[in-house]
Order: structure tokens, then sequence, then C-alpha cells
């Protein structure tokens, strides 16, 4: 029993010698489409990103910031100025590949008023570079509020958008 008890704690102890906090800062280009009602717009644009976490052996786990500009091809133009903040479960196989899904539960557009919602992010990345990752990910975000300055109106907008980004994926 005691060699039992003695082999247990050995295994727990070398796991958390595996333990690390993850950090991966990203850029990344995003397109696709943003819809709302009957209209169906254009949009693209740039992301600046961070995954900050903790790994172990192939997981990492925590939460994932993404800003930006993303430019809405509609008459007129705009561009809105993007924020979405939410946790992330991610894995990377030994064969150079990674998956990785988002939940933002707050994302924001902002030009003369805010878009507030949530969505995720589903990923694939290739991590065979020294140093750096090539991601693809799928974006589904639902937007149901748009506040401009006292006033709020419920409204029904989706952005579903690819992005193809370069990361740094660090494990401190």
């Amino acid at each position: 029993m005691k060699f039992l008890s003695a082999l247990f704690a050995v295994v727990l102890m070398s796991s958390s010698a595996f333990a690390s906090i993850y950090l991966e800062p990203s850029i990344g280009y995003e397109t696709g489409k943003i819809e709302g009602g009957a209209t169906s717009n254009d949009l693209a644009g740039t992301n600046l990103g961070l995954k900050l976490g903790y790994s172990s052996l192939g997981f990492a786990a925590g939460l994932d910031y993404m800003r930006g500009s993303l430019k809405q091809d509609s008459s007129p133009s705009v561009t809105w100025t993007n924020q979405d903040l939410g946790v992330f479960a991610q894995f990377t196989f030994p064969i150079l590949i990674k998956v990785s899904g988002t939940y933002f539960f707050s994302t924001e557009m902002e030009k003369s008023g805010k878009m507030t919602g949530n969505g995720t992010k589903v990923g694939i990345g290739y991590t065979g570079l020294p140093f750096l990752s090539i991601n693809f990910d799928m974006i589904n975000l639902s937007y149901d509020k748009f506040k401009n300055g006292g006033n709020s109106v419920n409204i029904d907008a989706d952005r579903k958008t690819w992005m193809l980004s370069l990361s740094l994926p660090l494990n401190l």
C-alpha cells in the first residue's frame, strides 16, 4: 500500500512539472460577412490577439482577447473597431497540428454606437515552423444590442468570418 501511495505521489508531482503559463500573441487578417435583417455586407480587416492561460501536456486553456479594425463594404463604407473577450481550450498534437475553440462571452463592434453580443471561434493551426503557428479560424458572432449614447435598441446581426493568422505560442 505504501508503494502505491508513493507511486501515486510521484506521478502527481511529475505531472505538475509539465504545467506552464501559456502565452500566444497573434496578428491576423479576417474576412467574411456581417448580416443584419435583410442586408448582408462584406467585412474585412486586421486583428491583434492574445491568449493567456495554463498549459499541460499539449492542453491549454485560458482567456482569448482580440482587438482590431474591420471595414464594412457598404454604401457609405463603415470602419468598425472590434473587441472580443472569451475563454479558450486548445490541444496541440505531436504531429505539428493544434485545434482550438473559444467562446466569446463579450464581443463589441463600435463606430458611432456600439453593438454587443457573444459567439464562438473554432480553429486549426500548423505548428511546424520554429516558434510560429499558422492558424485558420472560423468566427461566428451574434450581436443583440446596439447602444448609442443613453439609448439601447435590440438588434439581430451576425458576423460570420474566417481569419488567417500568425501566432507565437509560448509555454513559460
